[in-house]
């Protein structure tokens, strides 16, 4: 069956939203905690829904989140669109995935509103057919149940798909949901050995147009 389709993470993958993400963690810690975590123990967080990094960051201080998560995100909408940035090449790899018929749609832990600005902001909107968020489920990465949302609003097979991320928890949920390969970016922020202790991905990219040589070679074994 031939690769027609990806499922892709936004932040870490397609938007280099780290500086941000990073921010806005420091700051709303500082303000709550006069202490701010490690970027270590930040980015170990990445790909998990917002509360649930919180939690995982601020020991499990569920009394605090509603007001640390209101906090955080007053901070990223102010600074989002001077602070986001696109790495190089997903702009090339995206319209290069287009040309050759492959259908994108982002699997995000981040809620819709938020990815849809992002993708506009990086003038990424009219390679994607969609975003599945943290609202369109209850369950979330790295449980299969978003990126099976992707898949069927696709509609399409996980056999005829591939997922793409940055995070183990992207590709951990994709693979569940029965994705073909996993494919891990090579700017990921991810630690290494934790990443592996997760999951290994079958592919590995240094530039996003890597990908369409992925697709070609993997389609071009199925003949």
């Amino acid at each position: 069956m031939a690769i027609k389709g990806i499922l892709f993470d936004f932040d870490g993958t397609l938007a280099n939203t780290t500086p941000l993400i990073l921010h806005c963690f420091r700051i709303t810690f500082e303000h709550f905690f006069g202490r701010v975590p490690s970027d270590q123990a930040i980015l170990g967080t990445f790909g998990l829904p917002m509360p649930k990094a919180m939690l995982a960051l601020n020991g499990g201080n569920e009394a605090m989140l509603q007001d640390m998560l209101n906090y955080y995100r007053s901070h990223q909408l102010a600074i989002h669109d001077e602070m986001i940035r696109p790495f190089p090449t997903v702009a090339e790899g995206c319209k290069q995935l287009r040309e050759m018929g492959i259908r994108s749609i982002i699997v995000t832990s981040k809620t819709n509103e938020t990815c849809q600005r992002g993708l506009d902001c990086l003038h990424l909107t009219p390679y994607v057919e969609g975003i599945v968020g943290v609202h369109d489920c209850k369950v979330h990465k790295p449980d299969a149940t978003p990126s099976r949302i992707g898949l069927e609003r696709l509609g399409l097979s996980g056999e005829e798909c591939l997922c793409v991320g940055d995070s183990p928890f992207d590709l951990m949920s994709g693979m569940a949901a029965g994705c073909r390969a996993s494919v891990k970016v090579g700017w990921s922020s991810f630690d290494d050995a934790e990443f592996n202790r997760r999951i290994k991905p079958d592919y590995v990219i240094d530039t996003l147009p890597e990908l369409t040589d992925v697709i070609l070679e993997m389609n071009q074994n199925q003949r």
